[in-house]
């Protein structure tokens, strides 16, 4: 079996929005449905922001691509999994038009999913 996808619109449940990797005072900032405007998650340092973004990962969040804004958490993240960290897949979403979006699990080296709907993925455990 393939790592899944899906397209979709509307709200988006919820993903890191942003990551943002000061050594002293790094944060993750989350948004989408049922996550509270604003909710950040404070790291004192890079392991314990890594250790963050595996623990959202597990919990199936999704990881924004960064577009205009710049490195994004979709490519945080897949730069630490080229690295050996996270060992796991992630969710990563793009959007594609005003309220459109994609997401793809994210495994090193695929280049090919299996479309679901959006709900199933989010049960499923990360891949390792």
């Amino acid at each position: 079996m393939n790592p899944s996808c899906a397209r979709g619109s509307g709200p988006l449940p919820r993903y890191v929005e942003w990551i943002d990797r000061h050594p002293a005072d790094a944060m993750i900032r989350l948004a989408g449905e049922g996550v509270p405007p604003g909710l950040r998650i404070v790291c004192a340092t890079e392991d314990e922001l890594r250790e963050s973004c595996r623990r959202l990962a597990e919990q199936r969040y999704l990881f924004s691509i960064g577009a205009r804004a710049g490195c994004g958490p979709g490519e945080i993240m897949s730069e630490w999994q080229a690295g050996g960290l996270p060992p796991l897949s992630f969710l990563q979403v793009s959007w594609t038009g005003p309220g459109e979006w994609q997401v793809h699990e994210i495994v090193p080296g695929v280049q090919q999913w299996d479309i679901r709907p959006l709900r199933d993925i989010l049960k499923d455990e990360p891949l390792r």
